[in-house]
């Protein structure tokens, strides 16, 4: 877009990492961690319904772009915000912002640079387990990105999540995590995605225990997350919802084929597939 004289006019994300680079450089140089954190905070949008995800998006960008300029600052910048107390758990404060960007910085830093993969990777993995749920979904953010870096190590790193013991939350950052529209439009992406959450459902239907909040959170996302997938490749993914559904003995895995079933991305592009498949459900 153009202002009037030629002058470009930048966007949100664009206009938030001019104002950002400054204040990282002067952190790196003085130590200032105290403007960087009140820029943060002061736009973060908390407390509110909607953190400012373009603030966010922002930060991680700024992350990939420079952090190879000098890793370790910036690995280390983003450990320390990552790290911070946000305060009394449950609160919406905006200080929790400074944690999220610390988040998607180390998953933007993994991104960027193959050596520092592994380590974002096992980052994601424990923040995926906070009390927050907000840090929870800047780690299934903080995935995206790196599946966009490199799908084939990062959704291979995914399935040992999937594949070892029954971890709920950590299955919610994967299910979460690869429920972006974008990502699945890559088939090969999308194939992985439908697999992971083959495996999922096998958990959960193998499972003795389905109980407490981290496997309400778990079996809440599934019940959006699959549709994303289904809705690039319908064939198998259609497929796979009869196959649940003529089962019917397991009312967990009942309830997330009729949820994803109700979502507008199926319902408005395959209505005769998603009728089919409800008939075996009701």
């Amino acid at each position: 877009m153009q202002r009037k004289g030629g002058r470009s006019k930048l966007g949100k994300k664009e206009t938030y990492e001019r104002q950002l680079a400054p204040l990282i450089e002067r952190y790196f140089e003085k130590g200032d961690e105290a403007r960087l954190l009140a820029y943060l905070t002061g736009g973060s949008n908390l407390p509110g319904p909607r953190a400012n995800l373009e603030l966010l998006g922002a930060f991680g960008d700024l992350f990939t772009k420079r952090c190879r300029e000098r890793a370790a600052s910036y690995w280390k910048l983003a450990m320390k915000l990552a790290g911070m107390s946000s305060g009394v758990e449950g609160r919406d404060e905006p200080s929790e912002f400074g944690v999220l960007c610390g988040v998607v910085a180390l998953a933007s830093v993994g991104a960027a640079l193959p050596q520092y993969l592994a380590r974002a990777a096992t980052q994601m993995k424990g923040y995926s387990h906070s009390e927050r749920w907000r840090t929870r979904e800047a780690a299934a953010i903080g995935l995206q990105r790196m599946i966009q870096s490199d799908a084939e190590k990062t959704l291979g790193e995914l399935e040992s999540w999937v594949e070892g013991e029954d971890d709920w939350l950590a299955m919610r950052a994967v299910a979460a995590g690869v429920a972006e529209p974008a990502l699945v439009k890559d088939h090969t992406v999308a194939e992985r995605a439908l697999d992971l959450h083959r495996k999922m459902l096998s958990r959960i239907a193998s499972a003795g225990k389905r109980e407490g909040e981290e496997f309400r959170a778990l079996r809440q996302t599934l019940g959006y997350s699959l549709s994303v997938v289904v809705k690039e490749i319908p064939k198998e993914g259609f497929g796979y919802l009869r196959q649940i559904a003529r089962g019917r003995s397991d009312p967990d895995l009942g309830w997330i084929v009729k949820e994803n079933l109700k979502k507008d991305r199926l319902v408005k592009n395959f209505p005769d597939e998603v009728k089919a498949v409800g008939k075996l459900v009701s």
